[in-house]
């Protein structure tokens, strides 16, 4: 996830509109990606597997959107 789609998304959580929608385990790791922490780095501390952390990403990516759905500029940018 890019850092400033990382920002965007902690910006939202700290105004109320994830943190009901996102669970710890995934805040934890939105908050090592946000540090700039690989996968791997993330997963060695946080002592989950590197599948996991990406199961925790893909459902970040997924909860992001499907609360900002009229952000699809940054949904194409993200995957161009």
């Amino acid at each position: 996830m890019p850092k400033n789609e990382i920002q965007q998304a902690q910006e939202k959580i700290r105004g109320g509109l994830m943190i009901e929608a996102l669970t710890k385990k995934e805040l934890e790791v939105l908050e090592l990606m946000s540090e700039g922490l690989s996968n791997i780095e993330i997963a060695d501390k946080s002592d989950l597997s590197n599948k996991t952390i990406e199961t925790h990403i893909k459902n970040i990516y997924r909860k992001f959107f499907d609360v900002n759905k009229s952000s699809q500029y940054s949904v194409m940018r993200i995957n161009a």
